[in-house]
């Protein structure tokens, strides 16, 4: 009798199988019967096979599933972590996937990128492209930007979208880049005179996602010339996004204003304390002028329509009067035109200060920094303005002994908590610092807590988790790991990252012992150890305890996997009837080891 899926008509049945994993599909469907293999046969697939896939699933989809579908497949995400590129490129050569429309590399290799790109041209229905590189074993963007450049932004290319996400500035070699079609770029980062002379190749341009840094020479003079008329190069630009570092107003100036076309604008600027305080004496303040965004938006972007502002500065030494800032904010234009506003915190130290000014209702999706205590706190925002900071999903908080009043601010939709802890004494103040977190965020929406530093008031963790019952993912150093004793307060955690702290020299697995059934619901599991002579004892712990694992990441500071490592682990796993289940898997440059299963 055929069951009521098979009753179904072919176009909701292919609808229905959109859904499925590619292995999943070909696993539960193939050669059922002649309708199933002719619909798995025309169904466009989506195949993701980067690190967050087992090495087995890998290995399965790479010997079964691919080799069935080549012309199938629309989108192609890989990641590189592991080496799994390399082996994907000794099976498979990149225009073989004759139909792919998106394609996302993550953490490739330089040799890997440069083979890719030479094949980026043959893709002729490709319309979507993302690299990232952010590990330690990130790309070294001196030698391979051109190799990128001169793929991406060329004339043959039918590339629409483009997203390129790195540690560092690629660099924009004019020589290379041609006039193209990609209508939506996100790029991080690039030299803003170099972004300039980007703009005038991309005429069908709509949206635009860019983190810009100044000159790479910090000596070249400005030639604001190459600013002017850029607005016509670009007509269908409406939407910009832009995130400055070190760059001053009047360069953001002469660009925004040659733009006069822009709908949407929401501007952000950060400065690193790290390397303000060594390269640059810019500081990202002046932004925080209201008069002067007012002229810029009346006189030279008369059609913009909404507007979002966020600027942090974390190192000067004068004193910021918060009056004058709140004040360029509260003119008929901003409070009755536009009704835009701003709030400002600011934390004056005697080394240093913080300063922070961002627009509110917060965008969807948001995320935002503030400190418990220390801070100073001003708004244009009426009282009646409901809704300020519902949609801010990422919160970190900065914890301090300075006991002030609190300043309440409502972070009811939060679902990430980060806490960093600047206290001195945590003497009994496990109670009124749980008690004001309960205040700024509605604990039982958390799914996600991170805590650094190892300086905690005693069971402040415990206290969270309690109320806190809906988080699955926590990150927290393992000496406040070792306060929890009992185990219901982990019932429903599915991902744990233990930390150590710098001043830690061997990882204490008295936390693994005391604590094991922390490991009991846990799907993934990671620890970062100082010394690879660590591992032994935490592989030997873990292993036979862990009933639900997915997936095992152990990251070394100091030394290497060497091949008697490599031995012993795989005898290990081999005497408990492991090897067979398990997939091994190394990242050298990271000093990572990754067990899948």
């Amino acid at each position: 009798m055929p069951s009521l899926l098979e009753q179904l008509p072919n176009e909701i049945v292919l609808d229905i199988l959109q859904y499925l994993e590619p292995l999943d599909l070909f696993e539960s469907f193939n050669h059922l019967n002649w309708r199933f293999n002719h619909l798995l046969s025309v169904l466009m697939l989506s195949v993701k096979i980067n690190d967050t896939l087992s090495k087995h699933l890998f290995d399965n989809y790479c010997i079964t599933v691919i080799p069935k579908c080549l012309i199938q497949i629309v989108s192609l995400k890989i990641s590189d972590r592991y080496g799994r590129l390399t082996q994907f490129h000794k099976l498979f050569q990149l225009d073989m996937f004759m139909n792919i429309r998106s394609l996302i590399l993550q953490d490739p290799t330089h040799d890997n990128l440069k083979l890719i790109m030479k094949k980026l041209s043959k893709l002729i229905h490709i319309e979507q492209l993302e690299i990232a590189s952010f590990g330690p074993d990130k790309l070294d963007l001196n030698s391979c930007s051109k190799t990128m450049t001169e793929a991406i932004f060329q004339k043959k290319t039918t590339l629409k979208r483009v997203t390129l996400s790195f540690y560092s500035s690629i660099i924009l070699d004019q020589t290379t880049i041609q006039t193209c079609n990609i209508e939506y770029l996100n790029m991080y980062a690039c030299y803003i005179d170099e972004f300039v002379t980007l703009l005038k190749h991309l005429p069908k341009i709509k949206r635009l996602d860019i983190h810009i840094y100044n000159s790479r020479n910090s000596d070249d003079t400005t030639d604001y010339e190459i600013y002017q008329n850029i607005g016509k190069y670009v007509p269908n630009l409406t939407y910009v996004e832009i995130h400055v570092s070190h760059i001053e107003f009047d360069k953001t100036e002469q660009l925004l204003k040659n733009i006069p076309q822009l709908k949407i604008l929401a501007f952000s600027g950060e400065d690193p304390l790290y390397l303000y305080c060594y390269l640059f004496t810019a500081s990202l303040v002046e932004y925080a002028n209201g008069i002067r965004w007012e002229k810029l938006i009346n006189e030279s972007l008369p059609l913009l329509e909404r507007f979002s502002l966020c600027i942090e500065d974390g190192i000067f030494t004068d004193i910021i009067n918060i009056d004058s800032i709140i004040q360029s904010f509260s003119t008929p234009f901003w409070i009755l035109e536009r009704e835009w506003y701003i709030v400002v915190d600011y934390i004056h130290k005697s080394e240093s200060n913080e300063f922070l000014l961002y627009t509110v209702p917060r965008s969807k999706g948001s995320s935002l920094t503030i400190q418990l205590y220390k801070m100073q706190t001003a708004t244009t925002a009426p009282s009646t303005l409901e809704n300020m900071y519902t949609k801010t999903d990422r919160l970190t908080v900065k914890l301090n002994n300075v006991h002030v009043p609190l300043i309440v601010k409502q972070f009811s939709d939060v679902k990430a908590l980060t806490l960093y802890s600047d206290l001195t004494s945590v003497d009994n103040t496990t109670t009124p610092i749980f008690d004001d977190l309960s205040k700024l965020v509605l604990l039982v929406n958390l799914e996600s807590l991170h805590l650094y530093d190892k300086y905690y008031p005693s069971n402040l963790l415990k206290v969270i988790l309690v109320t806190a019952s809906n988080i699955i993912n926590l990150s927290a150093p393992y000496n406040v790991l070792l306060e929890i004793t009992d185990s219901e307060t982990f019932s429903n955690l599915t991902s744990l990252t233990v930390t150590m702290n710098d001043d830690d020299d061997h990882f204490n697995v008295k936390v693994l012992k005391q604590s094991s059934f922390i490991l009991d619901n846990l799907r993934y599991f990671y620890v970062e150890l100082k010394k690879v002579d660590d591992l032994y004892l935490v592989l030997s712990l873990v292993l036979r305890k862990v009933k639900t694992l997915h997936g095992f990441v152990v990251s070394v500071a100091n030394g290497t996997f060497s091949e008697y490592f490599q031995l012993w682990l795989n005898d290990y796993l081999s005497l408990n009837g492991l090897l067979s289940i398990t997939g091994i898997e190394y990242n050298h440059a990271c000093n990572n080891l990754a067990l899948s299963y």
